[in-house]
């Protein structure tokens, strides 16, 4: 397991979670509403898969405020610019006052700091087994940065980060219905 590419995908899907989480809501509500007394047991149990997925992704969003609150602010700082607020290098860099290749060491070293934070935090190949195997699409997206890490192809230019968000949003779409809807709009 690459904890480096899992500290990546956990923060590139950060600012997703909530959004993921109004979207359970609305699916156990439609389910809800939607049945009859004929098939209340199938609907109780798809609405438990729901709520056992919600809880999964409140988890993650616990572990990685837990993690980046353990990081010297500077770290977190950076992080947050880059994976929550999308940030470009250049921005950050201009904003920090610093050049683009300091940018890039820094982000490398608090990519470091957060996936250590991450395993001391209990985070593990089994960990990440167990506890997201429902969760197909953060796979899917593990895999793609995975790819992305060995091919060296990892960029800082907006074009990369509007595909990225793109396909993450197709990955989520296919993980809650296959449809996209207007809760999963991208922000250019």
């Amino acid at each position: 397991m690459e904890l480096k590419v899992w500290a990546k995908t956990l923060l590139t899907v950060y600012r997703y979670l909530e959004k993921i989480a109004g979207t359970i809501d609305k699916l156990v509500i439609d389910k809800g509403l939607s049945s009859t007394s004929d098939d209340a047991f199938n609907v109780a149990s798809e609405i438990l898969k729901l709520t056992e997925r919600k809880i999964t992704l409140i988890n993650i969003k616990v572990l990685i405020e837990s993690a980046l609150s353990k990081l010297p602010k500077q770290k977190s700082k950076l992080l947050i610019l880059k994976f929550f607020d999308c940030l470009s290098c250049e921005d950050t860099a201009k904003l920090e006052n610093i050049s683009i290749r300091t940018y890039f060491r820094h982000i490398d070293n608090a990519l470091t700091t957060f996936a250590l934070e991450l395993k001391l935090l209990g985070l593990d190949e089994n960990y990440v087994s167990y506890n997201f195997k429902r969760e197909k699409w953060l796979f899917s997206l593990y895999n793609r940065l995975l790819t992305q890490e060995i091919n060296k192809k990892i960029g800082c230019t907006k074009e990369d980060n509007i595909e990225l968000q793109t396909n993450i949003l197709k990955l989520l779409c296919n993980a809650y219905g296959g449809r996209r809807s207007q809760s999963f709009a991208l922000k250019a």
